[in-house]
């Protein structure tokens, strides 16, 4: 009995070994690494907003990033999710890097289209959730054009089996705006508010989605046929998940919505706080499922 257990121990972990040096697991403990480190970057860029702008302050910054983080969820199309499968079918590296180019002009697209209705948007936000924040919606929302490219590039990522770039992707953003905000204090360069972070925010997601969407080597060649062929992928395949995803992600983002309609920002703000806490709880099984792709 007792060698058969360490048979059975010894076969576990040589298994164990086996499946740590496949480049799923690799990929994997990446993307899960980069995301344990967000998180850890996401706790010390909460710590410095709460402390610069103050209970009242972090709850508007909270529900403008609420706001748009819901909103996005509704301008995807399913284009974002027929891309990325284009890309996880094509063997074919040229026209792999032709998917892509038009697969950013998609993204401009989309951004002006969301861009557009943020503007709208603002018109009407401050007689709904009884807040002070119509002003900053306005101003930014020509930089939110880039906003849809923070749910494109993941898809291209995954697609392309680029984990390394989906992994620096999640990372330079965060990391950017830590080093911003913490050389703002040290060189008193500016009286920091809402609209500062907010600003220095946007800015980092640009640089990131700037450095990621060249690394991927994007062709505009054979544009037309291309965006044929997402279009039908779309219809057949796109569309159907985006209703379904619409359905379940909004439901799960209206949480913040609600809590700034019955309540007020400030509570969101507080409530965001306890959500960047226990996120890595979903890390390990989305950063696998998404190596697996």
């Amino acid at each position: 009995n007792k060698n058969l257990m360490r048979s059975r121990i010894n076969g576990i972990i040589q298994d164990s070994l086996y499946l740590a040096k496949t480049k799923t697991a690799k990929q994997t403990f990446i993307l899960f690494g980069s995301e344990m480190s967000v998180t850890g970057i996401g706790i010390v860029s909460a710590i410095l907003n709460t402390r610069i702008l103050g209970p009242k302050g972090y709850g508007i910054l909270a529900f403008f990033g609420t706001i748009t983080g819901f909103t996005i969820l509704f301008f995807r199309f399913g284009l974002f999710s027929s891309i990325g499968l284009l890309l996880a079918q094509e063997k074919d590296k040229k026209k792999e890097r032709e998917l892509i180019g038009i697969s950013i002009l998609i993204g401009l697209l989309v951004g002006v289209s969301y861009s557009l209705f943020i503007f709208i948007s603002s018109f009407f936000v401050d007689g709904i959730f009884k807040t002070n924040i119509n002003h900053i919606l306005r101003v930014f929302s020509p930089i939110l054009l880039l906003l849809p490219f923070q749910m494109l590039i993941p898809q291209i990522g995954r697609g392309t089996n680029k984990i390394k770039h989906l992994a620096w992707f999640n990372t330079i953003p965060k990391s950017l705006y830590v080093i911003g905000v913490i050389s703002i204090l040290l060189l008193g360069l500016t009286q920091i508010k809402v609209s500062t972070l907010i600003l220095l925010n946007l800015i980092t997601v640009i640089a990131g989605v700037i450095i990621i969407s060249y690394a991927f080597k994007p062709l505009f060649f054979n544009l037309k046929k291309n965006l044929k062929k997402i279009w039908q992928k779309n219809k057949e395949y796109g569309i159907h998940l985006y209703w379904g995803q619409i359905a379940d992600q909004s439901t799960y983002n209206l949480d913040g919505i609600l809590i700034s309609y019955f309540v007020n920002t400030t509570q969101l703000g507080f409530y965001s706080l306890a959500g960047a806490i226990t996120k890595p709880m979903a890390m390990l099984s989305r950063s696998v499922s998404t190596s697996l792709f």
